[in-house]
């Protein structure tokens, strides 16, 4: 087991005073975290204000229960701390955002695990997630994806969106590296476009992107990976009960028809 040497972490006297206490070794709901941080989260030092700031960012609809069941309760369980949550209610982008302020917190994510201050540029997975365990890389991997990942459901050939994609989108080519590589020692690979061009608001964005396409891969991918949130499990039960699953739907929606409170036949007359 990972353990962590904790001495050189320096607590803030609100930190010693709310009880705030560091992870001894890499346990299951940290891997878990680590990925979430790679693909939500960003963290700095604000030096004028003396501010340790740690946030975490997802779309308000589809991830809110998720940032408050399954993401608090995380963060609790490790550090002792509890984060707030709002929404940002903005013109352009509805989001909920999780943060907390911690001397001890922040550096041991930075100096203990390695995960950058300020922008996260030239990411690679953290040396203690290759060198663990496969349910450590597991969870970690399934926290990524819960964040960054995408189910999607195409039509093909075929009037309705029945054939499974599960997709992952970077713009850094080293953080593509190297989940790819993780992927393959749990037999998952899928088809790879490195440095696609696409267009946003009249710029030109360099993104790479991993497909694993059809059914077969998203069993595979469920049977050894996995994922916690709901706005990926909810999408797989629609396709399940219906056989297909329209694109552009929410959380809210997709829980309304499986319960019978919608017609799934509406997005498509």
């Amino acid at each position: 087991i990972m353990m962590f040497d904790n001495s050189k972490i320096q607590m803030s006297s609100i930190d010693k005073n709310n009880k705030i206490r560091l992870p001894v070794n890499l346990t299951a709901d940290l891997a878990y975290l680590i990925g979430v941080h790679i693909g939500d989260g960003s963290m700095n030092y604000y030096r004028y204000k003396n501010d340790y700031r740690i946030s975490y960012t997802g779309h308000l609809i589809d991830e809110y229960d998720w940032y408050i069941n399954l993401l608090v309760p995380i963060i609790i369980n490790l550090f002792n701390k509890n984060p707030k949550v709002r929404k940002v209610i903005r013109p352009r982008k509805n989001s909920v955002e999780l943060y907390m302020r911690s001397k001890g917190i922040l550096q041991f994510l930075h100096n203990g695990i390695g995960l950058p201050l300020g922008p996260k540029i030239n990411l690679k997975i953290p040396k203690l997630i290759l060198n663990s365990d496969r349910k450590i890389k597991k969870c970690f991997l399934m926290g990524l994806a819960d964040t960054e990942f995408c189910v999607t459901f195409k039509k093909r050939n075929k009037d309705t969106h029945y054939y499974p994609v599960i997709e992952y989108s970077t713009s850094d080519y080293l953080l593509m590296e190297s989940v790819i590589e993780l992927l393959r020692e749990f037999g998952i690979s899928g088809y790879v476009l490195k440095k696609y061009q696409t267009k946003r608001n009249n710029s030109i964005l360099s993104t790479n992107q991993l497909h694993l396409n059809g059914e077969n891969n998203l069993m595979k991918w469920m049977n050894i990976i996995g994922f916690k949130s709901e706005k990926h499990l909810t999408k797989i039960e629609f396709w399940k009960k219906f056989g297909m699953c329209p694109p552009n739907t929410n959380l809210l929606e997709r829980r309304m028809i499986l319960n019978g409170e919608l017609d799934v036949h509406s997005y498509y007359y």
